[in-house]
């Protein structure tokens, strides 16, 4: 039932709840205690009539009893008693020599105080044996007692409702208050598009959970919105780059079409269509390999490596392309084995390396290094081209940036694809650029990931 109700009405019901029962056990506390020390004081009244009692106390010749100041020999009178004492008085043989009530008394005991009923009548009645061994019964009736204590919990039936009454409406108007700024959270959720993710929540007092719950809120919007941004910007990429090749084909079929002696132009243009095909080919592999990153349930298939063989395979697989361009590579490495995927470390020490053998200049140097320390081993790839403007590093790793400049060309994926790499492993991937001119891309893997 309670799971149907607003969190507003459910918190306000709860704490009424609570309030009632507190009401409830302090009203039965309270009571006791009300009563407890009127009954004390009673009792000490009590014990002072019953001095009285044994003061005036004295013995006839057929050994009955009476009590000096009363009119008659079965009556007693206490001085500023309001209420009519009923004695009953006791010879150490058993037999009642005084009684001045009809109400029995109970049967005679040593020293006690207690509350009997009799006949209807609540009494309090003390029981003593004086020093000449008579034992002396005297009860007096409670009902002032009773009536004060009776007279409260009417107090309280009267009162308890009405004051459960106001805690459910404030309890209802400090819940609404309080949880007020969730309710305009939630409305401004509902308006919110992939067109205003930059609207952020207001935060009235970021030290309450209300205001921490809009510090995530608007940190997730962040995040949202980036996301949002960086998939337009992949998209607006990703179009443009398709756009391209396609162009290029569709310029060349048109070319040749339109020729005059078209069996000369197919076979240029059959290449040149190839060529682009390629092109695009490398573009949606790459996309495809970011798309299974970005998915976040690609798990790589780790495996006890040695990183000199992959650096080996690396420099064999590209040497033909750095031939071309009567370059050099240089392997400085050693036997380290480490727990990686290595078709991904493979791809990313062939992107580094084909970056270098493309931007460096013909007759240079590539260098490939491979060495470990105490926490990380370090794969770095240095060659001596012209290097990267420090305005274009911190957008380097980002994907289909391009410098234009003479790193221009490509499809700008490729450092992408290297650090989604990296971050799967664990690891990280730096730029340095090396004077007077060159880079070196370190690629640093944990060794304890």
């Amino acid at each position: 039932m309670l799971k149907n109700l607003k969190i507003t009405n459910r918190l306000a019901l709860l704490y009424t709840l609570y309030m009632t029962i507190f009401l409830f056990v302090f009203c039965t506390i309270t009571t006791y205690f009300y009563k407890d020390g009127l009954m004390s004081e009673f009792d000490q009244t009590i014990a002072e009539r019953f001095s009285y009692l044994e003061r005036h106390l004295e013995k006839n010749t057929d050994k009955t009893v009476y009590f000096r100041g009363a009119n008659s020999p079965n009556q007693v009178e206490i001085k500023d008693a309001n209420t009519k004492a009923h004695v009953e008085v006791w010879d150490d043989s058993g037999r009642m020599v005084f009684k001045n009530s009809s109400l029995p008394l109970d049967t005679p005991k040593q020293v006690l105080m207690t509350s009997i009923t009799t006949n209807s009548f609540n009494l309090r009645m003390m029981t003593k044996k004086t020093v000449d061994g008579y034992i002396i019964k005297a009860a007096f009736s409670q009902d002032r007692v009773n009536t004060k204590v009776t007279s409260l919990v009417y107090l309280f039936l009267i009162l308890a409702p009405i004051g459960i009454i106001v805690i459910g409406i404030t309890s209802l108007f400090f819940v609404r208050s309080s949880l007020r700024p969730i309710k305009m959270i939630s409305e401004k959720a509902r308006i919110y598009s992939s067109d205003n993710l930059s609207d952020r929540l207001d935060i009235i007092n970021e030290h309450d959970e209300i205001g921490e719950l809009s510090l995530v809120l608007n940190d997730l919007l962040d995040r949202l919105g980036s996301s949002f941004k960086s998939l337009k910007q992949f998209t607006s990429d990703a179009s443009h780059e398709l756009r391209t090749p396609l162009t290029a084909i569709k310029a060349l079929c048109e070319t040749s079409l339109q020729s005059k002696n078209p069996n000369q132009n197919y076979k240029e243009t059959v290449v040149s269509v190839a060529e682009e095909v390629c092109k695009m080919t490398d573009l949606v592999d790459s996309l495809l390999t970011l798309a299974r990153g970005d998915s976040g349930i690609f798990k790589p298939t780790l495996k006890k490596t040695n990183l000199n063989d992959i650096v080996h395979e690396a420099k064999n697989i590209l040497m033909v392309i750095a031939e071309e361009k009567r370059q050099n590579i240089f392997v400085e490495s050693e036997d380290v084995h480490l727990m990686v995927d290595p078709v991904l470390l493979r791809q990313a020490l062939m992107g580094l390396l084909h970056n270098a053998i493309k931007y460096a200049p013909e007759d240079s140097n590539i260098t490939i290094s491979l060495r470990r320390n105490d926490t990380d081993v370090l794969i770095s790839v240095l060659d001596q081209g012209p290097g990267i403007a420090s305005e274009h590093v911190s957008n380097i790793f980002k994907r289909f940036y391009k410098i234009h400049s003479a790193r221009s060309g490509g499809t700008g994926l490729g450092l992408s694809i290297v650090k989604w790499i990296s971050d799967l492993h664990g690891g990280k991937i730096s730029y340095t650029k090396v004077a007077p001119s060159g880079s070196n891309f370190c690629l640093s893997l944990p060794i304890n990931p």
